[in-house]
């Protein structure tokens, strides 16, 4: 919620690197695939899903999510509103 952080990880950092390489050392990735696994092996997700696709569009939801409390006049009440978003769509991933 800092904004000289929220610079420099949202702005800086992609426009000094270029997108490319600041999507390879973004290490939210294997994060997300290892969760992911993990929810599959457990049962929690299905074994259809196809989770490493899954895992960079999960990357892509969580980098929006990040400008869209960053840019937002209250932060503090988009970030509540982006958490429940999110988890709406993580809910939808679980098995019946």
């Amino acid at each position: 919620m800092d904004p000289s952080i929220q610079r420099i990880a949202l702005i800086d950092t992609p426009a000094v690197l270029g997108w490319e390489r600041w999507r390879e050392l973004d290490y939210t990735l294997d994060l997300l695939q290892g969760a992911l696994a993990g929810l599959q092996e457990g049962g929690d997700i299905s074994p259809d899903v196809p989770t490493d696709e899954l895992a960079h569009l999960l990357r892509g939801v969580a980098n929006e999510a990040s400008q869209m409390i960053a840019s937002a006049p209250d932060a503090p009440s988009e970030r509540r509103r982006v958490g429940d978003a999110v988890g709406a769509i993580l809910e939808g991933l679980r098995t019946r």
